[in-house]
């Protein structure tokens, strides 16, 4: 099962079969285009599975392709233009399907034969480059050749990243880095130029080994907060939060705030300016105003009891765990 967070898709691949659900509005199918009529390179059984499938679905929010040649599948990604799929098939290779006609385009990362692999793809569609891979030894952003039948290397920016986080919605594109795992360098993927942003250090407490801790990316989110794009970094050590503001000249530390619990791990969220901050050991959410944390660090409410409704046959009170 895949998410996609370009199209916000849903993705589950079985027996050979790619199904498709749209979580932005589950009663209208994802318009993947179909092939034409005269498509030279897929079978005529292949166009047939297509357009069954795809009349079969439609209303329902779902839709399926399933003519693609059997092949392990890590990730899997539709172009922002719903005219391709990207496919990756193992830690440094890569498979982009058109559509329209089933042409197959097969890629490998650079440095495969030296210990690079795939970190993860980003599709952009922007004027300049249509496909972003994510590898440990850089970005190399590349574009479709006209009439979709290779892919070019464009640019390839050169350095050593240990994992990343993506923001679709404004295309901000966050790199962990250094030998320490300890900074964070993000880039803005606009439409004719690759943004890089300064980099930063997030304060660490020092472990007792004396060794600097690692940066883990479930501590690192990034959103909009009131139309400024910013980096949230919990600090499960300290029982604390820290905002970043992300500038193309500087970044500002906006605040800390104190979670007021202790947890091994916390999970994020952020909905129409509001952090939820999820503590699984002690099962609350607190709800936290990006706005209001200049004058209190302070929940906006009371936590939340996390959990579901009353399981059947369970004692008063008692919530059936989330998944």
């Amino acid at each position: 099962m895949f998410y996609d967070d370009g199209n916000d898709y849903l993705i589950v691949y079985r027996d050979g079969t790619f199904t498709i659900t749209s979580l932005a509005d589950r009663s209208i199918a994802p318009q993947v285009p179909l092939p034409p009529h005269n498509a030279p390179r897929a079978s005529p059984s292949r166009l047939h599975s297509m357009r069954q499938t795809g009349s079969a679905s439609a209303g329902r929010g779902v839709q399926a392709v399933d003519f693609l040649r059997r092949a392990p599948v890590l990730g899997v990604r539709f172009s922002l233009d719903k005219r391709h799929i990207c496919i990756q098939r193992s830690h440094t290779d890569i498979d982009v399907v058109s559509l329209q006609d089933g042409a197959e385009i097969s890629y490998s990362c650079k440095g495969k034969g030296q210990g690079n692999m795939l970190h993860g793809v980003v599709w952009t569609n922007d004027t300049l480059w249509d496909l972003v891979l994510v590898t440990m030894q850089g970005l190399e952003l590349l574009k479709l050749a006209d009439g979709g039948g290779s892919l070019k290397l464009v640019k390839h920016d050169r350095r050593a990243i240990h994992w990343h986080s993506y923001l679709h919605s404004n295309r901000l594109l966050a790199l962990c880095s250094g030998k320490d795992y300890a900074t964070v360098q993000c880039f803005q993927l606009m439409p004719d130029k690759l943004l890089k942003l300064p980099d930063f250090d997030p304060e660490m407490p020092p472990p007792p080994s004396g060794r600097r801790s690692r940066l883990d990316k479930a501590s690192i989110v990034l959103c909009k907060l009131y139309d400024k794009l910013c980096c949230i970094h919990v600090n499960a050590a300290r029982q604390e939060m820290v905002i970043y503001q992300l500038g193309r000249a500087a970044i500002g530390r906006l605040c800390t705030v104190n979670l007021f619990s202790a947890s091994d791990r916390y999970a994020l969220s952020v909905t129409d300016n509001l952090i939820a901050v999820h503590n699984t050991d002690a099962r609350i959410t607190m709800l936290f105003d990006a706005w209001l944390l200049q004058w209190s660090s302070h929940p906006v409410a009371a936590p939340l009891p996390l959990g579901g409704p009353p399981a059947p046959g369970a004692p008063d009170g008692e919530l059936r765990d989330c998944v």
